[in-house]
């Protein structure tokens, strides 16, 4: 008896450490917004819990203080990445793809970390498994070659075809829009046509241009002896979309794409004393208002930032704003301006009524967690696809940030805080987003530790990663069967036309003899 139960014990032991054993994980996250970091933020912290050491690349931590397991890397810091990127406002202006401005940046900033030196003795550790962003990391590509560890890939916004389809998971243009169009997956004959052909320009732009410049970039650093970026990034073992319906719109996916959307969001906790009272004592509610951390409030023209002022001071809500400075001359009463703020103990917050945004992916997943109805004003890449798909859910409503003025921003302020639907529809869309088998962070590591247990889990692999655009889509095996119609219809068209001919000059001929006669 006493025999059975230490083997019982010991198997037991012996599973247990499967799960805790330490792994070393490198996340390449250089190229990143706060907004990406914060993406990934959560698994990064989750892994260091479970026991995993973890060495971070990004442009600066979230941390005041050293945190256990979490050594980080900051070869160049916030401010110097995007300080060659275009005014948001000045892209909006432009409009289209010109808005999206240009990603010189990207290598400026890259050659600077390299530079550094910091990355050097990387080299040297032996590392389990690399984390890294699907958005601005690919001049990176051999760097994390020359590591030789699996790679998993985070999207920050919801997996784009140019993401899947790494791991042969191409998204049907016909029914999922490209994450910068106002669009939905119920699209008329024009929204399929401008979908299908900005895919294909995506596309050949890539192949063309974008990948060209990551190769020459990369063998600047590595030499000719460097695979291309496009063979680095098929061998990824895994991607995390950003995603989870019906936040975003429902899309086949492969098995080694996981939606972990929302792994970010959490409970609310106590806010700081100051702002408590100030938001608790708000008799009737209150707004919540920021356009993320890309954007620059001190970038909003003097004749916006005075419409929303005004319009302020009329409502009887008060106003918590989160503007850049923290100061703010000849405020109404009601409303209080601070540099930072928590967002999400805030959007948990029992006042809160409305929630004013640029409709980035993860204020609009916080507002859906917290059951926030949103007023959106969308400034660039895919705010007005977050914001359209939040219209269309019946919880939010949409203003041009360009053209602003005190009476459409103060009518819809008002449909939103005195219609309850739209509080109706995000309580809604809340319960159904924490309606999971697990949290998205949860599943995120689950994955994550399966990728290592599994030496770069090959067996998910679809052999679709080895197919080109037309043997994926079958156009070889349909150009083929076309051909034998046309082949078959020919040779058919030739054999009755001869016929034709055969018995027409008999018939021509008999005539003849006929006549003679």
């Amino acid at each position: 008896m006493k025999s059975s139960s230490l083997i019982t014990i010991l198997v037991t032991l012996t599973f247990s450490l499967n799960f805790v054993l330490s792994e070393n994980i490198l996340a390449v996250i250089p190229i990143s917004t706060k907004s990406h970091r914060n993406v990934v933020e959560p698994l990064i912290q989750a892994l260091a819990k479970r026991g995993h050491t973890l060495t971070v690349i990004s442009p600066g931590a979230p941390y005041s203080k050293p945190v256990p397991n979490i050594t980080e890397i900051v070869p160049i810091k916030y401010p110097e990445v995007f300080k060659e990127m275009k005014d948001p406002f000045q892209q909006r202006r432009e409009g289209g793809l010109a808005g999206m401005g240009s990603m010189d940046f990207v290598y400026t900033a890259s050659e600077k970390i390299y530079k550094s030196g910091l990355l050097e003795p990387l080299y040297k550790e032996n590392f389990d498994l690399i984390i890294t962003t699907a958005m601005f990391n690919g001049c990176f590509d051999c760097f994390m070659h020359k590591i030789g560890a699996p790679i998993i890939q985070v999207s920050t916004l919801a997996a784009p075809s140019f993401v899947t389809e790494l791991v042969g998971n191409v998204l049907p243009p016909s029914f999922v829009p490209i994450f910068f169009l106002k669009s939905n997956d119920n699209m008329a004959f024009k929204e399929r046509l401008i979908n299908t052909a900005l895919d294909l320009m995506f596309r050949i732009f890539g192949q063309l241009s974008l990948t060209p410049e990551l190769d020459a970039f990369n063998r600047k650093f590595f030499g000719e002896d460097c695979p291309s970026t496009v063979d680095v990034e098929k061998n990824i073992s895994l991607v995390l979309s950003n995603a989870f319906v019906p936040l975003t719109t429902p899309r086949p996916l492969l098995p080694d794409v996981v939606e972990v959307g929302g792994m970010h969001c959490r409970p609310p906790t106590p806010l700081p004393k100051d702002l408590d009272e100030f938001l608790s004592g708000a008799e009737h509610g209150f707004v919540y208002f920021s356009l993320g951390s890309v954007v620059q409030t001190d970038q909003i023209p003097d004749s916006v930032r005075q419409s929303f002022v005004n319009v302020f001071s009329r409502l009887k809500q008060r106003v918590i704003w989160k503007w850049n400075s923290g100061q703010m001359d000849n405020l109404p009463p009601n409303v209080r301006v601070s540099k930072w703020l928590p967002q999400q103990d805030i959007l948990g917050h029992l006042n809160i009524r409305v929630f004013m945004t640029h409709g980035g992916l993860l204020s609009t997943q916080e507002a859906a967690y917290h059951g926030v109805p949103l007023l959106g004003m969308p400034v660039f890449v895919d705010q007005d696809l977050n914001m359209h798909q939040a219209e269309d859910g019946g919880y939010a409503l949409t203003l041009e940030i360009l053209e602003i003025t005190e009476e459409k921003l103060e009518s819809l302020l008002r449909e939103l805080i005195d219609n309850p639907k739209y509080t109706s529809k995000a309580k809604q869309l809340s319960g159904i987003f924490r309606n999971q088998l697990q949290t998205p962070l949860e599943r995120a590591v689950f994955w994550t530790e399966y990728v290592m247990r599994h030496n770069g889990a090959v067996h998910l692999r679809s052999a679709a990663r080895k197919l080109n655009y037309f043997q994926y889509r079958s156009m070889d095996v349909i150009g083929f069967l076309l051909a034998i119609v046309f082949v078959v219809s020919y040779v058919f068209f030739v054999s009755c036309k001869f016929c034709f001919r055969r018995i027409f000059r008999r018939s021509a001929v008999i005539d003849a003899i006929k006549k003679q006669k």
